[in-house]
């Protein structure tokens, strides 16, 4: 049996309909928080539940003076909420998307290199993923 495997050649970053452009790289991070439930009969082990659950990245790539980062959508300023889309391939629809809380747009002007911008944010309620197999 041959195992497929996806690279993120063809990834994106999508606010509603409009593609934020020079993306080069993203990650995120899909976590739930440990809830302890540790009792006497545990006998001294922890066990634990799940707890609230929370999705954190950042997407980066090539300043594109074809879109407005700020200004135009999808509205990359620190503090703003908007809805994203992070597609792992476009060929296969491998996605995490929700509502995200930008936490902090980073920009880099190296005198000897192309600019950058980063974004980081964090999630503002639910996400989901979607990995099935089309």
């Amino acid at each position: 049996m041959t195992m497929a495997h996806i690279t993120g050649v063809k990834g994106a970053v999508k606010s509603g309909v409009t593609e934020v452009l020079g993306i080069d790289n993203f990650s995120v991070d899909l976590s739930a928080d440990p809830v302890e439930t540790t009792d006497y009969l545990d006998d001294g082990y922890k066990s634990h539940i799940s707890g609230n659950k929370s999705m954190a990245g950042t997407f980066e790539g090539n300043w594109d003076t074809a879109q407005d980062i700020a200004a135009d959508p999808p509205n990359l300023n620190e503090g703003e909420i908007i809805s994203i889309e992070l597609y792992i391939d476009d060929a296969v629809p491998y996605k995490v998307s929700g509502d995200v809380l930008i936490q902090n747009v980073n920009i880099s002007v190296p005198q000897a290199d192309k600019a950058r911008f980063t974004v980081t944010f964090v999630s503002d309620g639910a996400y989901a993923k979607d990995f099935d197999t089309p």
